[in-house]
């Protein structure tokens, strides 16, 4: 039980982020500032390094950042959802351990998702 509980604390279930993996995108995906009618992009990489739009967000300024940020994000909050949901709780000693855990890994992918470190300027930089 600890090995499996050591797993689960360091991000790995038994059903992972392979399933959202397969059905989307490739991670990570970046916000691009400065194109065009939009002011801003959610780019990924294809395996062939050539750039693939996921989205394009227009509108007024306060909004668009705030939104592109969050579609930037989605693959990691994704993951990090699967990772809580699928964590069986009945391999942690103590209930309160589990909350603790589960609680520090939503408010760290909620945190990424409201800072700017999704941000490339005309090209793509890779999040830290």
């Amino acid at each position: 039980m600890a090995n499996q509980q050591k797993k689960q604390r360091q991000g790995h279930s038994a059903a992972g982020s392979n399933e959202a993996a397969q059905s989307t995108t490739p991670a990570p995906w970046v916000r691009r500032i400065g194109v065009g009618q939009y002011a801003e992009e959610v780019v990924a990489k294809s395996p062939r390094g050539k750039d693939i739009v996921v989205a394009r967000v227009g509108g007024g300024m306060d909004k668009r950042e705030a939104n592109a940020r969050l579609i930037a994000a989605a693959p990691d909050l994704l993951a990090e959802l699967e990772n809580i949901a699928n964590a069986n709780t009945a391999d942690w000693d103590d209930p309160s351990d589990f909350k603790a855990w589960a609680q520090s890994r939503a408010r760290a992918a909620i945190a990424k998702a409201q800072s700017d470190s999704s941000e490339a300027s005309g090209g793509m930089r890779k999040e830290s």
